[in-house]
C-alpha cells in the first residue's frame, strides 16, 4: 500500500502596519505604541528600515511600544512571513519631535 503525504504551503498574508505616527501626537515624546495587525496567516515582525538606533519590546506583537531618539524620523516594516513561501512588508513612519 502506498500513502502519498501532501503539505499544503501558504503565502503569508498581507501585512499592515497601520497608520503612520508623526505631528502633534509625537511632540516631546519617544516611544509610541504601533497599531499593526496580526497577520491571519504567518508570522509578524517588526524592523527598523530607516533611522538611527530604535527599540521593539517585542518584535513579534504588532502593538509592540518603539521607542526611538528625539529629531529622527523612523521609516518601521512589519513583516509577515510563513516559511518557506516569500515574505510580505508594509511600512510606516513614525516622526518624533
Amino acid at each position: 500500500m502506498l500513502s502519498l503525504i501532501f503539505k499544503a504551503n501558504l503565502n503569508p498574508s498581507n501585512p499592515d502596519a497601520g497608520t503612520s505616527l508623526n505631528g502633534f501626537g509625537t511632540c516631546g515624546i519617544t516611544n509610541v505604541p504601533l497599531q499593526g495587525i496580526q497577520p491571519k496567516v504567518g508570522t509578524g515582525t517588526w524592523s527598523v528600515v530607516t533611522g538611527i538606533g530604535g527599540t521593539f519590546v517585542n518584535v513579534n506583537d504588532p502593538v509592540t511600544t518603539f521607542t526611538g531618539k528625539a529629531e529622527v524620523d523612523y521609516v518601521l516594516a512589519w513583516t509577515a512571513s510563513n516559511l518557506p513561501c516569500d515574505s510580505r512588508q508594509d511600512t510606516m513612519l513614525v516622526r518624533f519631535r
